[in-house]
């Protein structure tokens, strides 16, 4: 049973799909060799494979009973399949002058029976997965229905690798800005639990990172950019608690090398953030001292003094992968 051609391949446009997706050459994940030995279950064939067919060679990503990591593009089943408007089953691959004479149908192991299912992402199909047997035999309408769906969650996989890399490259560029900024940026979840700080956390306030996570944030009066408090006494926990995106919220943190003045911006967010930079620049050091002592800090703490009467001090942080209600903040 031979499913009808497609439309010529716009071979450039599979290729570059396929190779943007970053998936050939890379070693087995447990994911995708559940899903062959789903498919070998499910069809009650011997073998299962999942293939992508690049420019001149067949690279299987996963495989159950057959040992192989490519073949030739042509003449393999593989080939037909991506040219197939649908899933194409060959009931006797020796009977089929197409594939009668592959090493693999007339040597051994002797492949006698073929199912393929094409997978196609952003209309270009790059590989299929497949189920294949020792025996020429029927297929009948569940067991196709059950390789689509097993082809889909394929696809699905493929298409998530490509969105972690993206995120990974994102999460990577941001680290970039913000090392080159100075800045510090930090985790959080629901709970205003630390989950991760960044490098430049420790080099901006003296305080080692470690210890901190998995700790609560530290709550803090929100000040005006004077530094003075701001009226009704607004708190930091509360504005994270509302799940609302803010920008240059000022706080006081109390650190070994003095009371920082920090401007804060966060949003809600399922992933990795990004902030904004800040620089804050009280009259003086000790009008800013006053004001962060004002402001309800009670800390030992004191800004560093400085031969100018002027204190600057840029700071920044970050938050990134929480529940619904979590915060990123810079």
């Amino acid at each position: 049973m031979n499913a009808p051609d497609r439309p010529a391949l716009d071979e450039a446009h599979r290729l570059a799909v396929l190779r943007e997706l970053g998936v050939l050459d890379t070693g087995r994940e447990a994911a995708f060799d559940a899903l062959v030995a789903c498919a070998a279950r499910l069809s009650g064939c011997p073998v299962s494979l999942i293939g992508l067919v690049d420019a001149d060679r067949l690279w299987f990503k996963a495989s159950v009973g057959l040992d192989l990591e490519q073949l030739p593009r042509e003449p393999s089943c593989c080939e037909h399949a991506i040219r197939a408007a649908g899933p194409l089953v060959v009931e006797d691959l020796r009977a089929d002058e197409r594939f009668a004479a592959h090493p693999l149908v007339a040597g051994a192991p002797g492949l006698r029976f073929y199912a393929g299912q094409p997978l196609c992402i952003d209309g270009a199909v790059v590989g299929t997965l497949s189920v294949l047997d020792h025996r020429p035999r029927a297929v009948d309408a569940g067991t196709l229905d059950a390789l689509a769906q097993l082809g889909r969650a394929a696809v699905e996989l493929l298409q998530s690798r490509r969105r972690l890399r993206d995120a990974t490259a994102q999460r990577e560029r941001l680290l970039d800005f913000a090392h080159a900024a100075g800045d510090w940026m930090w985790e959080s979840d629901a709970e205003h639990r630390y989950l991760w700080l960044s490098d430049a956390f420790e080099a901006q306030t003296g305080l080692p990172a470690d210890p901190l996570v998995g700790r609560p944030i530290a709550d803090a009066a929100l000040l005006d950019e004077r530094g003075e408090p701001l009226p009704g006494d607004p708190r930091l926990h509360a504005l994270l608690a509302a799940g609302q995106a803010f920008t240059r919220v000022i706080t006081a943190k109390p650190t070994p090398r003095g009371l920082l003045l920090l401007s804060r911006s966060a949003v809600p967010v399922h992933g990795f953030g990004w902030v904004e930079p800040s620089v804050l620049k009280p009259r003086s050091s000790a009008s800013a001292r006053s004001r962060a002592w004002n402001a309800g800090t009670n800390t030992a703490a004191r800004f560093p003094r400085a031969s100018s009467s002027r204190y600057r001090r840029t700071c920044w942080s970050k938050a990134g992968t929480f529940s619904p209600t979590s915060i990123r903040m810079r």
